[in-house]
């Protein structure tokens, strides 16, 4: 391709970057190092690095691009992915209002941790505002089962919800 070294020479250099405190750099250098590599799982790598750093660096509009991109990739591969980071990709497509893609993500986070009243928190607040009013409800019943000392607005989300039944 037009870049000139390797895709570990831009992934190293962006581990540099990142160990020295400046993310934002090191983004660049894992985009470049994802986009010049040869295999899947090298790809991986560089793209879960670039979507970490673009979060350190609040270029959080690149860090769920990045996130999108390693799910896709998992999922033709036919795995899935690890739960960080499902957290995160639920996290920053709860952020940018995508709630029936947050759904799907705090869905799947739900599966792999099912015992995280968080994620319950997490999943039933984007239900309640897809208007899902019941599965919202048992979502936040079973985060305040297992958390009673949650946050405030996940018992007004467990109201609105159960009012809205």
């Amino acid at each position: 391709g037009p870049v000139d070294g390797s895709s570990s020479d831009f992934g190293n250099r962006g581990l540099t970057l990142v160990n020295s405190g400046k993310p934002s750099e090191a983004a660049d250098c894992f985009w470049i190092a994802a986009d010049s590599s040869d295999s899947d799982t090298e790809r991986l790598t560089w793209l879960k690095n670039a979507a970490q750093a673009c979060e350190q660096s609040e270029r959080t509009e690149s860090a769920l691009e990045g996130y999108l991109e390693y799910a896709n990739i998992k999922k033709q591969m036919g795995e899935s992915c690890d739960l960080a980071v499902v957290i995160r990709l639920a996290s920053l497509l709860q952020t940018f209002q995508r709630l029936p893609d947050a759904a799907s993500a705090w869905a799947e986070a739900a599966e792999l941790e099912p015992g995280s009243p968080e994620i319950r928190a997490n999943y039933g607040a984007v239900l309640a505002q897809l208007g899902q009013h019941e599965e919202a409800a048992v979502q936040l019943q079973t985060a305040i089962a297992k958390k009673p000392d949650l946050p405030a607005v996940v018992f007004s989300n467990l109201a609105a919800s159960l009012r809205a039944l």
